[in-house]
């Protein structure tokens, strides 16, 4: 009777801990298989070499940010339209703010910030000077973005700090919108 005990519990034991292992296995699944997927997954902007290098056109700020994030594509960039082959023009469409919520004392306790830009890819003809000779890439398309900024009244320099580092966000968030815009197009001929 004592020999079936231990027995008993050997294989109680046993099968806890292949039960133990088995849960461990499936955390670390778990939590592995996620990171193998999405960005990983996605493709790489890739631009013919008659499209390079790119030209790009519009407001200073956010053509500066797509500048910067598409030499970090390993795409070339051109800072004359002469030398380009192709043409990304950008705008900011709507620039808005607007009460989100009210404090206890009636001032604006957030606002909603919301911006709006414009994005229009053509291929450039270096043999003809006429711009309808122009290829068609990508036809205007509008990418949008919202952010809730705290307000603080009484400290008006770090809200305005605030305000230009959400804005900044903002157009960093528009330029990944407009790659990917432009990746889509770059895989889908």
């Amino acid at each position: 009777m004592l020999k079936t005990k231990n027995q008993k519990t050997k294989i109680a034991n046993s099968l806890m801990i292949k039960l133990a292992a088995i849960k461990l296995i499936l955390i670390l699944a778990i939590t592995i298989l996620p990171s193998g997927c999405g960005y990983q997954l996605q493709k790489p902007l890739s631009i013919n070499t008659a499209e390079q290098p790119v030209y790009v056109d519009g407001d200073l700020l956010l053509a500066l940010a797509l500048k910067r994030q598409l030499a970090l594509n390993n795409i070339s960039t051109s800072k004359k339209l002469s030398n380009a082959g192709s043409v990304v023009s950008v705008a900011i469409v709507d620039d808005d703010s607007r009460s989100y919520s009210i404090s206890l004392d009636g001032r604006n306790a957030e606002v909603l910030r919301t911006m709006k830009a414009s994005i229009e890819w053509r291929s450039v003809d270096s043999k003809k000077t006429n711009s309808s000779d122009s290829r068609e890439l990508l036809p205007r398309s509008v990418v949008s973005t919202e952010q809730v900024q705290i307000q603080n009244p009484d400290n008006v320099t770090a809200q305005t700090r605030e305000a230009e580092s959400i804005g900044k966000e903002m157009r960093e968030t528009l330029v990944e919108k407009m790659l990917n815009l432009m990746r889509y197009r770059s895989h889908s001929k």
